[in-house]
Order: C-alpha cells, then sequence, then structure tokens
C-alpha cells in the first residue's frame, strides 16, 4: 500500500490526481508559523518539489507555533532546518531549501530557474507579500495568501485572470505601525494550523485543477466564528498590478536595504546578489572581535565590545554567504548598519 492511499482513494484526488501532485512544484515563502504547517501538510500529501525561503534563524519563541523546529534547530536557518526535518519525512521529496532574502532578483533567479505551479505566502512582511503578488500576477502564477493574528485566521487564494489580487483589495501595503503583529496582539497555535491547513487546502485544490473563483476564507478558533465571501467581483481593471501591468515591488529600487525583524530586536543588512563574501577570511577577521562559530554556511559572532540596546549582553552577528547579515540586539537601522560596515564592509 501506497505512502498516500488514504488520500489517493479521495473522489476529488484519485490516482491521476496524486499523480499530478507528485509532479508540482510549490514554492513556500517564509518558514515561520504559517509555513512550518503548510510544508509539513504539503510533504505528506505528496507534492513533489518544494522550494522553501527564508531569511530568518530559529528562535527560542518560535517553538511555541513553529512545529518543523525543537531545540537543538536555535540559530539555525529556518529554511535549512525546515528541509533537514522534511527530508527525514520524506526521502523522495525533491527539498530546495534556500535561506535567502526574498528580494526582486532573488526571486528573478528563481524563475528563470523554472516557474513554480503554486506559491505559499508564509511570510510576515508586507513588502514580500505584495512583491509574491507581483510575481504571481506577472508569471499568471496562483499564490495563496494566508494570516493569522491572535485567534484569527485567515486565507484567499490569487488567481490570475480569475479574481482580483491583493493590490485590488489594498493598493498599497499598510503604513508601519498602523497592523497588528504577533508580537503586539499575541498567536495562538491553533490559529495557525487552521489558517496554514486552509491554505493548503487551496493550494491542493488549484493543483488538481479545481478553481472555482476567489474566495476569502475566515476563521475566529475562540469565538468559534466562520465566514467564506466571494471575492471574484472584487477585480479592478484599473488596478495597478492586474489591470495596468505595473509590478512596482518586483522593483529592485523598491525593496529596502535594510529592515527590522518583526518583535526581534534584530535588522537585517541586505546583501549582493552571487555570494561574494569569503566567509573564511571574514571568520578569521571577526575572532579578534569576539567568539566566532561558522556552520550550516552561516558565520555567527558575539561582538563583545557592542552592548545590545537593552544593556544585557553583547550584539551578535549572523553573516550569509550572499553577504546579507542579521545584527541582533539592537532594532536602530542605523546603528546596525554602522555595525555592519565597521566588522564586514561597505
Amino acid at each position: 500500500m501506497s505512502r498516500h492511499h488514504r488520500q489517493a482513494i479521495l473522489p476529488m484526488v484519485g490516482a491521476g490526481g496524486q499523480d499530478r501532485l507528485s509532479r508540482a512544484h510549490v514554492w513556500i515563502v517564509g518558514c515561520g508559523a504559517l509555513g512550518c504547517a503548510a510544508a509539513d501538510q504539503l510533504a505528506r500529501a505528496g507534492i513533489g518539489t518544494l522550494t522553501l525561503i527564508d531569511r530568518d534563524v530559529v528562535d527560542l519563541t518560535n517553538l511555541q507555533r513553529q512545529t518543523l523546529f525543537v531545540e537543538r534547530d536555535i540559530d539555525r536557518p529556518k529554511a535549512s532546518a525546515a528541509g533537514d526535518r522534511l527530508r527525514a519525512l520524506d526521502s523522495t521529496l525533491d527539498l530546495r531549501a534556500s535561506d535567502a532574502d526574498c528580494t526582486p532578483a532573488f526571486v528573478e533567479q528563481l524563475i528563470d530557474a523554472g516557474k513554480p505551479d503554486a506559491i505559499l505566502d508564509g511570510t510576515d512582511s508586507f513588502q514580500t507579500r505584495y512583491l509574491l503578488n507581483d510575481v504571481a500576477v506577472r508569471e499568471r502564477i496562483p499564490l495563496v495568501y494566508g494570516g493569522v493574528i491572535a485567534t484569527h485566521a485567515m486565507c484567499m487564494a490569487v488567481v490570475p485572470k480569475r479574481g482580483p489580487c491583493l493590490r485590488c483589495i489594498e493598493p498599497a501595503p499598510p503604513k508601519p505601525g498602523t497592523v497588528e503583529t504577533c508580537d503586539t496582539a499575541g498567536v495562538l497555535a491553533a490559529a495557525v494550523q487552521i489558517a496554514a491547513s486552509m491554505q493548503v487546502s487551496e493550494v491542493l485544490r488549484l493543483l488538481l485543477g479545481e478553481a472555482d473563483g476567489s474566495w476569502l476564507i475566515e476563521q475566529d478558533v475562540w469565538d468559534r466564528t466562520h465566514r467564506r465571501i466571494d471575492m471574484t467581483a472584487a477585480r479592478d481593471e484599473s488596478c495597478l498590478c492586474c489591470g495596468l501591468g505595473r509590478y512596482e515591488f518586483l522593483d529592485e529600487r523598491s525593496t529596502p536595504p535594510s529592515v527590522v525583524l518583526c518583535g526581534r530586536g534584530a535588522v537585517q543588512i541586505a546583501g549582493c546578489v552571487g555570494g561574494t563574501i569569503d566567509m573564511g577570511s571574514l571568520n578569521d577577521r571577526l575572532r579578534a572581535h569576539g567568539p566566532t562559530t561558522h556552520e550550516d554556511s552561516v558565520l555567527r559572532c558575539t561582538l563583545l565590545a557592542e552592548r545590545a540596546d537593552d544593556g544585557a549582553g553583547s550584539l551578535s552577528l549572523m553573516v550569509f554567504p550572499d553577504g546579507r547579515a542579521l545584527v541582533r540586539g539592537t532594532s536602530d537601522l542605523v546603528r546596525a548598519r554602522a555595525v555592519y560596515a565597521r566588522y564586514v564592509g561597505t
């Protein structure tokens, strides 16, 4: 009996549908709470190829809801750690893990290497979400958005030419500080699983050819409320993206060079596409400033002379092969850029 027998006997799947899933390729952008839950379900559903993309590393507070990680993964890049877990689940899975920032240039490289059949949005960044919307519309790839805050879960599929894109509904990302995050409102892990399950169901429907318009699905797991809204008619012919074909978030200039990571007391400094950092040489230089480790292709250094913003401990620096870095212990963009310039270079 095959691994996927219980799924394949479903009338909406069947042997032919299971074969289609085995040949499908899905991008999962963001390996946080939603991304972990969705990646686990898609791998178990028999998706043939999964590409995992995440710029962050595992933090202790992630373990409450990010189900692919365990304590020994703390400080590991999320995409690599999640990839290892999924390979252990299914050795036949074509798993591609990218510990990278999802920038326009990086996305263009991935597209050149082969378009996916669907994109699942597991991000916590509106900039990245609108970038994925641009990619989906331009390349005509279905994008399944998911969101969770407190006890509220939601999901919507963007199916180019069949319904609205995200910019039809909200033409521009909300201004910083105007939207609650999991760090300000909290998040119930059960709501994460609901949102991810809705996303996965939408992805499977799309891959099996059962797209039937665009629906916004919302559920509050605490209040026990549920609603489904047909969004098909919300498509705006004058939308800058899907109506007029302007892909502003795919413009390299629209992506900020650095960003404060949500609730983490850390700043990400963008690197250079192409992997130009000599990690061995940098490791040798950083040793003079504090203890270093070099594993999982990530160079870590505790900068003993640089105090964290709260005065408890020192700043730490994590540098990736493409030159991207996380400066942990500060939320000050100016200070983080200065630290990067001082220890890594401009």
